[in-house]
């Protein structure tokens, strides 16, 4: 089930489905540890002696964010009940506190007794082993606690107060117990104090509504670490009002997209400046250069991509558990490519400290030989993965090495608008300098091409067109640095290295008669034994990159062949279009797509870098092209904006994981190289 309106702070994250159950929980990083490992957290009410949960069809549901925030917007209306509801969420921008500001509302003709219900269904540490769910009748709050882990729930009644005063603790997941949501189901919960082992809770209360009057409830949850942490929190809580919290949340995030919001919401009052005006900041000029018809769906997608950051600077490529019924795992890793694409959509945006953090911690997690490994778990620790450490039977490094050319590649373009000295000092010695030898002396050097990896898609290996052009913006963006800080000898080394790189994709990865690029190539003792000629998405990085200069006649047509070849090969037939990844691509290809004769869905990304060449190219007819490719994610994106990894061919229903970071990077990219374009040429 496809995710919708995340939400959090970079410590604590909440994510719900289209029904407006919540999914996800993690705590203590955006993305990890999940503590509820995709089971619904579900909401619902009592009335008219029948429980009807929201996931029912009983309810109409429309789920947006405020303008301009992570605070949810959610309406809810059923005819059969005679009921209505609006709900907003927030997670507050600085404490580890969840909020749901909650108005019901009786469309029916006469005095009736609503009864609305939350059950929570933890897996603390992403297992129900040893959870505790118990009542603290002084606070008359609900807490569910493992370790050093506590999540406590309050509500506050429009007549009676805070607290909770009907709740139910009980097992779940066992024969004969599928968990205390049931006990709701006649409007009475049983009041059992605490429960350990598998266990979930419910809680509600009653409200007495005359016909078309609207009451308002408040429910929260505080995390903390320990039982005196989150009872402190809670009285912070009461003692503030819950409202107070949201409206900073609110405040804080409109502030965040909109510098001048200062002067929009209040009046008549200037404040003196010396700054620099904001219209020579090149971020500012990027943003007020973005077409107004993507302006709303960019700062969305600011936003959006803001919760996967964790307080480290890490970032999750999606958090969504519903791939665990797969794999058997998630999305919710850092891949450093991932993680430059999204430091690089927030350094041009303006937000460099965002950038800042994940250089830092690129710093932390990279080998002292200069590369990166497969992912990474949110506290830098190493994650799972699927690449071995031998391959036919000898040794070999477990990469995909791209993902080290675009850390190097993003941080050079990170700098040159950031220019921060006192942050870059320290990564040359730490990640620069290691990087670009090992990117440098990583090749074959008969072509010159790097030696074999695997590819972006974790699905081959071999030298690949993608992974060359990102060794060769890395090795540039290293060249950039060491030549910056005098280590001339070494910047000459890292230019050669770069021009080998060239050279070689250009004699060695082209088709010598039809003249169009190999996807990748098999290099034995200096010779090419194997090509494959697929058309590939990810080629497009020798456009994004510069790796193809436009200013080249020569390289210009090859960039114009190659967008024509993926144009022709790659477009998406039926109802719904966009760009596969690449030709025979099988990954949640449905057997009615197949039957089709569809040869891969249609990917976000593949989109956005369709509409990046494009872009580059700068023709009209091009430009027109990009702006058609961003107005098809915008339009299927869910309604909140969020948008998934890919969708059905057929339907257009979000396939795989929901939210994806990187389309959402993707789409900021695409729209800062228009702007930049732009910028460049007004009468376009």
């Amino acid at each position: 089930m496809p995710r919708d309106l995340p939400i959090g702070n970079g410590s604590l994250f909440l994510c719900f489905d289209e029904h407006y159950q919540i999914r996800e929980i993690t705590y203590p990083y955006a993305g990890a540890e999940n503590h509820t490992v995709g089971h619904p957290c579900r909401f619902g009410f009592y009335v008219d002696g029948q429980m009807s949960w929201i996931n029912s069809r009983d309810w109409n549901l429309r789920l947006l964010y405020r303008k301009d925030s992570l605070i949810t917007n959610v309406r809810g209306s059923s005819e059969l009940h005679r009921l209505s509801f609006e709900s907003d969420d927030g997670i507050d921008f600085y404490e580890s506190l969840w909020v749901r500001d909650l108005r019901i509302t009786n469309d029916g003709g006469v005095l009736r007794e609503i009864r609305p219900f939350f059950s929570f269904d933890f897996h603390i540490n992403g297992t129900e082993v040893g959870d505790t769910a118990a009542f603290n009748p002084v606070l008359k709050t609900l807490t569910h606690y493992k370790k050093n882990i506590y999540f406590t729930f309050n509500l506050l009644h429009p007549v009676d107060g805070p607290g909770i005063l009907q709740y139910a603790t009980g097992r779940k997941e066992l024969p004969g117990a599928e968990g205390t949501w049931k006990d709701a189901e006649d409007g009475v919960l049983s009041g059992n104090p605490i429960a350990q082992g598998s266990v979930d809770s419910t809680f509600g209360c009653s409200l007495f509504l005359p016909p078309g009057e609207t009451l308002q409830l408040f429910v929260w949850m505080v995390v903390g670490d320990s039982w005196d942490d989150a009872e402190r929190m809670t009285r912070h809580v009461i003692e503030r009002h819950p409202s107070s919290f949201l409206e900073r949340t609110h405040n804080y995030w409109k502030f965040w997209v909109d510098q001048d919001c200062f002067h929009a919401n209040v009046e008549n009052i200037s404040i003196p400046t010396i700054s620099t005006p904001a219209e020579t900041d090149l971020a500012h000029r990027l943003r007020t250069t973005i077409p107004a018809e993507f302006q709303e769906p960019y700062l969305r997608s600011l936003l959006i991509l803001r919760t996967h950051v964790s307080r480290d600077g890490a970032s999750a490529a999606s958090i969504d558990s519903d791939s665990l019924y797969l794999a058997r795992d998630t999305y919710a890793y850092l891949w450093p490519r991932d993680g430059a694409n999204i430091a690089l959509a927030f350094s041009q945006a303006g937000y460099h400290g965002l950038a800042r953090r994940f250089f830092y911690f690129c710093g932390d997690i990279i080998k002292k030989e200069g590369y990166f490994l497969h992912k990474y778990n949110l506290d830098g620790s190493l994650a799972s993965s699927w690449h071995p450490w031998i391959r036919e039977g000898e040794y070999q490094l477990p990469i995909q090495e791209d993902e080290t050319g675009y850390v190097l590649w993003t941080l050079k373009e990170h700098f040159l608008i950031d220019r921060d000295f006192d942050f870059i000092t320290p990564l040359y010695k730490k990640l620069i300098k290691p990087a670009g030898i090992f990117l440098r002396d990583y090749r074959d050097l008969t072509t010159g091409l790097p030696l074999a990896s695997y590819d972006l898609w974790e699905e081959r290996h071999g030298t690949f067109l993608h992974t060359s052009a990102l060794a060769w913006a890395g090795l540039m963006g290293a060249a950039y640095f060491s030549g910056s800080f005098g280590d001339v000898p070494l910047c000459h080394s890292f230019v050669k290295a770069a021009t080998e790189i060239k050279q070689g994709v250009l004699q060695s990865m082209r088709d010598p008669s039809e003249g169009f690029l190999f996807r990748s190539v098999e290099i034995v003792d200096g010779r090419i034994v194997h090509t494959d000629p697929t058309p590939d998405i990810s080629s497009l990085t020798l456009l994004e990159t510069g790796f193809l200069e436009m200013a080249n006649p020569e390289e210009k047509q090859l960039a114009i062949s190659l967008l024509a070849r993926l144009e022709k090969r790659l477009a998406v037939p039926g109802p719904v279009g966009g760009f596969s990844r690449y030709e025979g691509d099988m990954y949640y290809l449905s057997g009615p797509s197949r039957e089709a004769g569809v040869t891969g869905n249609p990917w976000f990304i593949s989109a956005f870098w369709m509409a990046q060449g494009y872009i580059r190219l700068g023709t009209p007819e091009a430009l027109e092209k990009a702006l058609q490719l961003l107005r098809w994610g915008v339009a299927h994106a869910n309604a909140s904006g969020v948008m998934p990894e890919q969708l059905d061919p057929l339907s257009g229903d979000p396939l795989s994981v929901s939210p994806l970071a990187w389309s959402h990077a993707a789409f900021i990219n695409t729209l800062h190289a228009l702007a930049r374009h732009r910028s460049m040429h007004p009468e376009s």
